[in-house]
């Protein structure tokens, strides 16, 4: 979304940063955010970084920065240091993170850097410190894709989803109660949103915070890592690891596998974008092995592992 650069804001709304930061000598444009008109981190006169977001504060995602500012106030992510809201600008000032992005590389040792994280975060998030931040159960609500595609579905769906969406549909209605919970969870934990630094993994981008149960980030972690080469068998391996995870109901994930799959096929049956279909692909191809385990197991004789 960005389209504009540190030097190309309104020198009235500069003068107001730098009335927070001192002066700016250097701006260093970051990769442009889906949300945001300008990303950069400020070098400035007294040597501190500062990483700044800006859109004009009528822009219909101005809301998003709101939200990431209540987060960053309330001690969830980067630091809130200021805001600017100056000649239709919408402004933040947050604490600067150095780090890479993660890999999410079958080995990677972000793996478990990863994890640790999703753990403490688990711990230290519940209850949710933002108040009041949506329930997940609510954004959620039935139906959310696979209701919405079953009488007209795409017809780029494989042979096994398209002859299982009246049970997808079934699990992606039962969804919303099972993930229902008390911890505040970030909701979009892509690689990009991970900044990886001397052992240690940070979630940033806090724009779209919801209320859930203590394992769906980890389990929102798991699309990704099939998409980035494990399998699902050993995607779940490493959510295993992750103890809130482990202790979740297997049918609690299922569900929510299914629900997630709908909820990408859906963003797929309406964009050209080759890319939300390669993980409405991926997000299918997770459920499909949750709910072929789900229904190994009330096989007599079989067995599965969740």
């Amino acid at each position: 979304m960005g389209t504009v650069i540190w030097e190309q804001l309104p020198a009235p709304v500069r003068a107001a940063v730098e009335e927070h930061t001192g002066r700016v000598v250097k701006a260093e444009s970051a990769a442009a955010g889906a949300t945001s008109a300008m990303t950069a981190t400020l070098h400035t006169s007294t040597g501190e970084l500062v990483f700044c977001k800006a859109i004009h504060g009528d822009h219909p995602r101005a809301w998003l920065h709101r939200t990431e500012a209540r987060a960053a106030a309330a001690g969830v992510g980067p630091r809130l240091r200021w805001t600017v809201e100056n000649t239709g600008w919408l402004v933040l000032g947050l604490e600067h993170f150095d780090g890479r992005h993660a890999d999410l590389n079958f080995g990677s040792g972000d793996l478990a850097v990863l994890a640790a994280a999703l753990t403490e975060n688990a711990a230290r998030l519940t209850p949710s410190p933002l108040e009041p931040v949506q329930p997940l159960a609510v954004r959620w609500a039935y139906p959310l894709g696979w209701g919405k595609l079953l009488d007209h579905p795409p017809t780029w769906l494989n042979g096994w989803t398209r002859s299982h969406l009246a049970l997808l549909a079934q699990q992606e209605q039962r969804a919303p109660a099972l993930i229902d919970g008390h911890t505040l969870i970030h909701t979009d934990p892509v690689p990009q949103n991970w900044l990886i630094k001397d052992g240690n993994a940070h979630l940033v981008d806090w724009a779209w915070p919801a209320r859930a149960a203590a394992w769906v980030d980890t389990a929102l972690c798991l699309i990704r890592l099939i998409d980035a080469g494990h399998t699902p068998e050993q995607a779940e391996q490493w959510a295993h690891t992750v103890p809130v995870y482990a202790a979740a109901p297997p049918d609690a994930i299922t569900a929510m596998a299914a629900a997630t799959a709908g909820l990408w096929t859906r963003h797929a049956a309406t964009s050209a974008h080759v890319r939300q279909h390669e993980l409405a692909r991926v997000a299918q191809r997770w459920a499909q092995v949750r709910l072929e385990q789900q229904q190994n197991a009330d096989t007599p004789g079989t067995s599965r592992s969740s």
